[in-house]
């Protein structure tokens, strides 16, 4: 499955973070990082890093072709010097630097990709059904921090993903789609095939204040617009407005509340009325996604 190529990134994240809230919770007095063993061993050492790979694969014939990445350390700085990457149409750009020889050590990463052909990944990579669009995703966080726990306190995280040109056919998130459809009440979904696909998600980190600043999804056939919160062990909370457009001469659209609820590795879609001023969930429920 292609989401099984984002699970180890998920999971490396995950234990960061969850090193960071255990750290939160250690007590000890501010230190000088570069009269550390770590801030010495970076400090007084100078490496020189270069990986090359012709292809890497990926699900049943997704390629990406001539990866090369050279990284250097000298005097406590490091740079990654080169970053280069072919495949699907896309441009790909990865720039980090970092500080070391300061007191508190400054990290910045910034990475990149435009124009990615999602029709011919999703072939290569064996998705049922169909799905096409351009896809564009850029990622840019920076942090001062000696220890752990401070990706709670200085961390700024922006991650920014969006589609145009979008299409889904016969996938098997369209045929749970539906089912979700026919329990909020809407009588002939049949959503197997959506296009004009236009989406869009933000999200930020700010210290310990994580948010889902914006998601957008728009088509021929389905209408989804929110935002809300993340908590790293409460999951998502994302009140959503969602508007659905049946096929049908006499189709008329539906519009209902829902909620995005769960871990970001597998997000909920829930139903949501409001009784006595409150949200409350109804039995129709989505999964997303599932990265595992």
């Amino acid at each position: 499955d292609a989401q099984h190529i984002f699970y180890p990134l998920m999971v490396a994240v995950e234990s960061v973070y969850h090193g960071a809230y255990r750290d939160r919770k250690v007590g000890y007095e501010n230190i000088v990082f570069i009269h550390e063993p770590i801030g010495k061993l970076l400090n007084q050492n100078d490496v020189r890093f270069n990986f090359n790979a012709n292809e890497i694969v990926c699900g049943d014939r997704a390629r990406w072709n001539d990866f090369s990445m050279a990284a250097s350390l000298k005097g406590g700085v490091f740079s990654l010097d080169k970053f280069t990457l072919t495949g699907y149409g896309a441009h790909y750009d990865v720039k980090s630097s970092a500080q070391f020889n300061l007191w508190m050590p400054q990290v910045s990463i910034e990475a990149t990709m435009k124009d990615f052909d999602l029709k011919s990944f999703g072939a290569d990579a064996g998705i049922k059904g169909e799905v096409g669009g351009v896809l564009n995703a850029s990622m840019s966080f920076k942090i001062n921090a000696y220890r752990l726990s401070q990706i709670l306190e200085n961390a700024i995280l922006d991650v920014d993903i969006n589609m145009i040109d979008g299409m889904m056919k016969n996938t098997p998130f369209q045929d749970a789609l539906n089912d979700f459809a026919k329990k909020c009440g809407i009588k002939t979904p049949m959503f197997s095939e959506i296009n004009g696909i236009t989406a869009s998600v933000l999200f930020n980190q700010r210290a310990d204040n994580f948010s889902v600043s914006r998601i957008i999804f728009l088509s021929d056939k389905i209408r989804f617009t929110g935002r809300g919160r993340y908590d790293f062990f409460e999951g998502l909370n994302v009140p959503l407005e969602m508007q659905f457009t049946p096929t049908g001469e006499h189709a008329s659209p539906s519009v209902l509340l829902g909620k995005i609820h769960g871990p970001l590795r597998k997000p909920y879609l829930f139903n949501t009325k409001k009784q006595q001023g409150k949200d409350a969930f109804t039995d129709a429920t989505l999964v997303l996604f599932d990265i595992q």
